[in-house]
């Protein structure tokens, strides 16, 4: 992943294509990666976790955060990748489903006729929890 990473920083578009299986290489733009490549400042590559991926494996998963500034902000893209080994090669076989992880509410949840937490006196459903 770290070789994907780079091709887009140093703008190597074949090989992002050539790193890609057969199935992936359908859908890839080369001109959509030039352009997400060109108007992207790179800031830089962390691998989160791995699976597999070793020598004797034959696939793995990889999971990221690639940061880059678009636009004037920075942004930050996490994935979990899936690759497979094809004669002693990784290719990119496309992104791994991962399960959701739980969110655990830090304080009390606030009712539609709770009074606003913003201190407005108003109701929440009236004030900052109205809908457009």
């Amino acid at each position: 992943m770290r070789s994907r990473y780079t091709a887009y920083v140093v703008r190597a578009y074949d090989h992002l294509r050539n790193s890609l299986t057969e199935d992936q290489r359908t859908d890839f733009s080369a001109e959509d990666a030039r352009q997400w490549a060109e108007n992207s400042e790179w800031l830089g590559f962390t691998l989160l976790d791995k699976t597999g991926g070793e020598p004797d494996d034959e696939e793995g998963v990889v999971e990221f955060s690639a940061r880059f500034r678009a636009g004037g902000k920075e942004q930050e893209h996490v994935e979990a990748s899936r690759f497979v080994k094809r004669d002693g090669r990784w290719y990119y076989a496309g992104t791994h489903k991962t399960k959701g992880k739980t969110v655990h509410r830090e304080g009390p949840k606030i009712g539609r006729n709770d009074p606003c937490p913003c201190g407005s006196g108003k109701k929440y459903k009236r004030c900052c929890g109205a809908t457009a």
